[in-house]
């Protein structure tokens, strides 16, 4: 797997120690054009729900459904 992907191995291969990536993963892009439709999507559709509902519940809202997205 580490050859393929680049990824470094678990340090105790029991118990995965790696949780880091469902929170980074969210921030990393594939390219300028995902770049750009998160952007515009953010300044929007969020903008408008953030005056809503507050911006400590997008939050979690945000980062809640990005992790349920990477599993």
């Amino acid at each position: 797997m580490s050859a393929m992907c680049g990824m470094a191995p678990f340090a105790h291969p029991d118990v995965p120690d790696q949780g880091y990536r469902l929170f980074v993963s969210q921030f990393i892009h594939s390219g300028m054009l995902d770049l750009l439709l998160t952007v515009v999507l953010q300044v929007t559709v969020m903008r408008d729900l953030e005056k809503l509902i507050g911006w400590i519940r997008i939050s979690i809202i945000y980062l809640f459904t990005g992790m349920v997205r990477k599993l």
